[in-house]
C-alpha cells in the first residue's frame, strides 16, 4: 500500500484515481485505510472544487452510514473513470427496440441520486414493459458513465425523459391523464394491489423516498412486505420487484 507521504505528493487527478483504487481495496477487505488518507482526499477536493463544499460535506455524512463506495463513486465521476469490474456487458449484440413489448406505462424517478441505481432501473424498465422513464433530477443524467454501464445498453432503446425543473416534470406527469401510484413505506401490500393496465408508477429518492408533493398526486401507495431486520432494500431492487409484479397483474 502506498505511504501517506507518497500519497500526499501525488498531483490531484492522480491522487483521485489512486484514492478510488484504495477505496475499492478497503471495500473488498484487502486493506484498512487510515483516516488521514480520507482527510487528504477531501482537502484536495476542497482546493480543487471550492464551489462543491456542500456536496463534500454530504458525502462525508453518507460515508459514515453507507461506506466508502459513496466517495469512490464521486471520485470516479470526477475523473471519468469506469471500473472494469462494473462492466456487466457480456456481448456486443445490437439492442433491437422493435422486439420490446410495451404498454402505456410510465415510471417516474423522484430525485434518484445514484447513477448505478438509475442505470439498473432503466434496465429493469426495458425488461418489464415500461414505455418511458421520467427522471426528475437537477443533477443526475442517464448519460452518466456509471448509469450507462449499469443499464447494459438498454439505455439505447429505453426512452428516459429528464426534467431538471420539478414543476415542469410534475406537470407533465399529471398531463398524461393516467392512474398514478407510488412505491413507498407504509402503503398497501403490493401483492394485493390491483395495478392499472395503463398507468404511472413513482419511486423515490434513496434516502427520503417519494416527495410529499408526488405522493399527494398518487391514488394509491403500495409497499413491499419486509421480513428482515433492515426493513428496506435498494431502490433499484424495489423497483424491479414492483415492475415485475405490475407485469404479472392483469390490471383494470
Amino acid at each position: 500500500m502506498i505511504s501517506l507521504e507518497r500519497f500526499r505528493a501525488l498531483k490531484n487527478e492522480t491522487l483521485y484515481k489512486k484514492a478510488s483504487v484504495l477505496a475499492s481495496q478497503q471495500i473488498c477487505g484487502h486493506i484498512t485505510l487510515n483516516k488521514a488518507f480520507i482527510d487528504e482526499i477531501f482537502l484536495r477536493l476542497a482546493q480543487d472544487y471550492p464551489d462543491e463544499t456542500g456536496k463534500q460535506d454530504a458525502i462525508r455524512r453518507r460515508i459514515e452510514s453507507e461506506g466508502l463506495l459513496v466517495l469512490k463513486d464521486y471520485l470516479d465521476f470526477k475523473t471519468g473513470r469506469i471500473n472494469a469490474d462494473l462492466d456487466f456487458i457480456s456481448d456486443n449484440s445490437i439492442m433491437q427496440a422493435e422486439k420490446r413489448k410495451t404498454k402505456e406505462r410510465y415510471l417516474v424517478l423522484d430525485d434518484i441520486r445514484s447513477p448505478y441505481n438509475l442505470g439498473s432501473i432503466i434496465r429493469s424498465s426495458e425488461s418489464f414493459m415500461i414505455k418511458e422513464v421520467i427522471l426528475l433530477s437537477e443533477n443526475l443524467s442517464p448519460e452518466h458513465p456509471n448509469a450507462i454501464r449499469a443499464a447494459c445498453r438498454t439505455d439505447t432503446i429505453m426512452k428516459c425523459r429528464v426534467f431538471k425543473d420539478r414543476k415542469q416534470g410534475i406537470s407533465h406527469v399529471k398531463s398524461l391523464g393516467l392512474p398514478i401510484f407510488c412505491l413507498e413505506c407504509g402503503g398497501n401490500d403490493i401483492s394485493s394491489f390491483e395495478f392499472p393496465d395503463a398507468g404511472i408508477g413513482i419511486v423515490g429518492n434513496e434516502e427520503f423516498g417519494v416527495s410529499k408533493e408526488l405522493a399527494d398526486t398518487s391514488e394509491k401507495i403500495v409497499s413491499i412486505p419486509m421480513f428482515g431486520t433492515k426493513g428496506s432494500i435498494s431502490v433499484s431492487c424495489a423497483t424491479a420487484i414492483m415492475l415485475h409484479r405490475w407485469c404479472e397483474n392483469k390490471g383494470k
